[in-house]
């Protein structure tokens, strides 16, 4: 165990094996993820996610990196995304990836839904907590990745509405450590891939999430604050191919 705690892979991960091929570490290891493969749910199953490259930095700890052949499921260039942001405090058109919120919680989302995506940019933070949103629903929540300020810590949380009650069923689907908690006004870079099942967050070009959950496959993408407020510039988005084992 490294002297700071870290780990390889973010928690969940386990029995993991190095791999050396063309010229990468890859590291392969279980999960026991939030799916359903094939339609059957069992809780004693576990499930591969996607490779995470390892890359050795000055200081001899190890980095984990988004596997390079995603790349071949994009489906067109990174653009800028031409959907418009909608705001659920305001109930009005932003001009730009931006929510405010003193008091309670702001989130601002595409007016249209995606499917499989990768989505990267800049994120400045000023809030006490806040992050990405994706699968969105109006209606029904959907995924939340949480950031806390001046803390390490990253979550995936699934908030979705079952089918037989009223109230939000919430879930903690991962956690994952930052090497440095992000600090109030500075800028990172943050992407997120989300392809079937698999879901991956990648924070200042380090991989912090990487699972699988697939009980929702298409809504609204966005971003949320609470005490403060969270931008996002330079964004850009593309489609995904969606993979087929």
């Amino acid at each position: 165990m490294p002297a700071d705690g870290a780990v390889l892979a973010p928690a969940g991960h386990y029995a993991g094996r190095v791999c050396h091929w063309q010229g990468r570490d890859l590291f392969f290891c279980w999960n026991p993820a939030d799916y359903a493969w094939a339609g059957n749910r069992n809780s004693y199953c576990k499930h591969v996610p996607a490779p995470l490259v390892l890359r050795r930095r000055n200081d001899g700890t190890l980095r984990r990196e988004s596997y390079p052949g995603w790349r071949a499921y994009q489906e067109s260039p990174l653009v800028a995304p031409r959907l418009v942001r909608v705001s659920t405090l305001r109930g009005t058109a932003l001009t730009d990836w931006r929510v405010e919120a003193s008091d309670g919680m702001d989130q601002a989302e595409t007016a249209e839904e995606c499917g499989d995506f990768l989505l990267d940019g800049r994120m400045t933070p000023l809030a006490s907590r806040y992050g990405l949103g994706f699968r969105l629903n109006s209606l029904s929540g959907g995924y939340y990745v949480e950031f806390n300020a001046e803390s390490r810590s990253v979550s995936l949380q699934k908030w979705l509405v079952p089918t037989e009650r009223v109230t939000y069923g919430y879930r903690d689907l991962q956690r994952g450590e930052m090497r440095h908690p992000l600090r109030s006004g500075e800028e990172v870079t943050i992407r997120l891939l989300v392809v079937r099942p698999y879901i991956e967050v990648e924070f200042d070009g380090d991989v912090v999430i990487a699972t699988l959950s697939q009980e929702r496959d298409r809504g609204r993408v966005g971003i949320w604050c609470e005490g403060g407020s969270l931008a996002l510039r330079d964004e850009r988005i593309a489609p995904m191919r969606r993979s087929h084992p």
